[in-house]
């Protein structure tokens, strides 16, 4: 059965921001050296950032103390014995060059000012913006490093992060750094911090992971330990230490908590235990720090700095407004307390231009014999494969299967061949893969390639074709010789040199770059401005990344997103999940995580997909269990908006 195609064109947020020209006032630079350290601070402080000299009471002499009454005991003073001083006096020198360079380390460091400036952004491989090096600076100058980052999404709280913590491991004030993320972005954190930071960061899995100086953790593991476990016999049997009691055995200089609005109820596991985290500094970012009530945000707060907005119950009277508890009273004196701790940046507030993003479904048909192959091997895979295999099967490569079934034939015949390879299987179901296999070496017709020849007619300029699958990426690409259209490719198995020279022809002489989901990170595509999902990942958050690869600051061309689409297939279920439930595309850049954040505590969006798929009955029960995960999915964007109109309620109180 054909179906109408046609193109979608979706609603899509597009932020009206405002340009500022005005000449921001000169900030007070007066300072002060610690007497202790040496270290230059701002004149307002009133304790070392350093080594924590206190300056209004460290400083008190004993004529202080006469002035009040106070008696000192007489100093013992001891004289050491003349043949310790004759023993000293003939102690062998140091080398004169290691001692000059002990001494030229030593007025170098004399040297460094306080915070006036950041002195590692010539190590950083980024773009950064104003707002984001102010930011820095505030955190380390007047907040000592413990900072709720709340930047609406999409303007870099990341990279404000990043920058402090580069900062601080430039001038020795931090060595072990703890972060804790949603395991969904710990890979992006370590990339992130490797590729433009420089910094080698382990993902906690294994116990010695945790002896590391630069660790990431999942967030989901702060779990107080029960009652009966405690360190001390923990260190007894180290083989049953959690990473839960790994993190509280430790002192951590830095501690980073990414998505910290899941730290918002003080009753939580969670809550308790980051307060227990034996920490130096501490920086919180999350983009919604109100979602249902001001007491979320005197939570985070409090992890910051206890006490600074008084008891539960005192802020409650003083600051929270009786007949709405999203809405603040004493504004003035709660926004001047936010401010020592906490900086929200707003895009109507920065200096920077975002790009518009307009996004498409291409509603698809496969062509009769790719209909026939999907059909059969779906069919096959869900009644009779399993069985036969009695249910011992490689789930990814059946998951693998049923994406390529959407994407092309070559791709599905070579998966076909590796599974009826494997000597498991009963000889009844590799005869039966082998067969599909053969049906599959004949289709020769590809519906989306077609459909990425008409785009590039109808659309010119450079175009960033993404795929999940390197047969169906030597595919386009022969295609796309074969209409004399230059295409470069380009994939995770290059080392960096070729990635460099891909990218440099992609941006000088090809028109487009086929990728694969690795493609790009760390490049500056901007000078791309069209983007084709060829193929739909289940995981929704790689969508996003691949439409932050273009859709970003530096952007000067509105962006433009065509998603493929295969009528009556798991790909066009999926994408009307991320297109007409969560509405992903209507979101800015960073939204999609708070949506899945209300899903995803048990399971991942990709998980719960590939259930629905491995566990369905027939078409008929596939359709109504996505359509219970849409049921799901549409609560949790309700939720969303629910936090943006607190958002709303409380915007100016984060107002600078």
């Amino acid at each position: 059965m054909i179906h109408q195609e046609w193109i979608e064109w979706l609603e899509t947020a597009q932020p009206n921001l405002k340009q500022h020209d005005e000449t921001p006032e000169a900030a007070d630079v007066s300072s002060k050296r610690c007497p202790q350290c040496g270290w230059l601070d701002h004149a307002s402080v009133s304790e070392c950032f350093r080594c924590g000299y206190n300056y209004l009471t460290d400083d008190m002499s004993s004529a202080s103390f006469n002035l009040l009454r106070i008696g000192l005991p007489a100093p013992d003073i001891q004289a050491t014995a003349f043949e310790e001083w004759k023993a000293f006096s003939h102690r062998v020198s140091p080398q004169p060059i290691a001692e000059f360079a002990l001494r030229l380390q030593a007025e170098q460091f004399r040297l460094v000012r306080g915070f006036d400036r950041l002195i590692s952004l010539h190590d950083l491989n980024i773009i950064h913006y104003d707002h984001q090096l102010q930011t820095a600076l505030t955190v380390l100058n007047t907040m000592r490093g413990q900072a709720l980052l709340a930047d609406e999404v999409g303007l870099g709280k990341t990279i404000e992060a990043a920058i402090i913590m580069k900062e601080l491991l430039a001038r020795g004030l931090v060595k072990r750094i703890l972060i804790l993320t949603p395991a969904s972005l710990m890979n992006q954190w370590q990339d992130e911090l490797q590729t433009k930071f420089g910094e080698e960061f382990v993902i906690a899995i294994h116990d010695e992971d945790w002896q590391r100086d630069k660790v990431i953790a999942s967030i989901s593991r702060l779990r107080l330990p029960k009652k009966r476990q405690t360190p001390a016999n923990a260190q007894e049997n180290e083989e049953d230490i959690s990473g839960a009691l790994h993190i509280l055995r430790q002192e951590y200089d830095l501690v980073i908590i990414d998505e910290a609005h899941k730290l918002k109820h003080r009753a939580t596991q969670r809550f308790k235990f980051v307060s227990q985290i034996r920490k130096k500094y501490m920086l919180m970012l999350t983009a919604t720090p109100v979602h249902n009530n001001l007491t979320e945000l005197y939570n985070l707060v409090t992890l910051l700095k206890p006490g600074l907005l008084g008891t539960i119950r005192s802020f409650k009277r003083h600051f929270v407004a009786s007949a709405d508890a999203r809405r603040p009273k004493n504004e003035q004196h709660l926004k001047t307390l936010l401010a020592s701790v906490m900086i929200r940046n707003r895009r109507s507030d920065v200096n920077i231009r975002f790009p518009a993003r307009k996004s498409a479904i291409y509603h698809l048909s496969l062509s009769e014999k790719e209909q026939q192959l999907y059909e059969h091997v779906s069919a096959y895979i869900r009644e009779e494969f399993k069985a036969q295999t009695k249910h011992e099967f490689h789930l990814l490569s059946l998951t693998m299967l049923q994406k390529e079934l959407c994407s092309s034939a070559r791709a599905v015949k070579t998966t076909l061949e590796k599974i009826a390879a494997r000597e498991q299987y009963p000889d009844d179901a590799k005869a039966r893969l082998r067969g599909f296999a053969e049906f599959a070496g004949d289709i020769t017709k590809n519906r989306k390639i077609d459909a990425l020849l008409e785009l590039l007619t109808q659309y010119p300029g450079k175009c960033l074709v993404f795929t999940e699958f390197l047969e169906t990426m030597g595919l386009i690409r022969e295609r796309l010789d074969q209409a004399g259209i230059a295409a470069q490719t380009f994939h995770g198995s290059m080392d960096l040199a070729q990635r460099r020279d891909a990218m440099r022809h992609f941006q000088r002489t090809a028109r487009v770059m086929i990728s694969t989901q690795t493609g790009g990170e760390g490049f500056n595509l901007q000078f791309c401005h069209q983007l084709v999902n060829f193929d739909l990942p289940w995981n929704p958050m790689m969508v996003e990344q691949r439409i932050g690869r273009l859709h970003r600051l530096g952007q000067q061309e509105d962006v433009l997103i065509f998603n493929f689409s295969m009528h009556n297939t798991i790909e066009a279920h999926v994408l009307d999940l991320l297109s007409r439930k969560i509405r992903m595309f209507e979101l800015v850049v960073g939204e999609l995580d708070l949506i899945l954040s209300e899903v995803e505590d048990h399971k991942t969006f990709e998980h719960a997909i590939q259930d629905i798929w491995i566990s369905s009955k027939d078409d008929d029960d596939m359709r109504q269990r996505f359509d219970r995960f849409g049921d799901r999915l549409t609560n949790a964007r309700k939720a969303f908006e629910k936090v943006k109109e607190a958002e709303r309620l409380t915007s100016e109180l984060f107002e600078v």
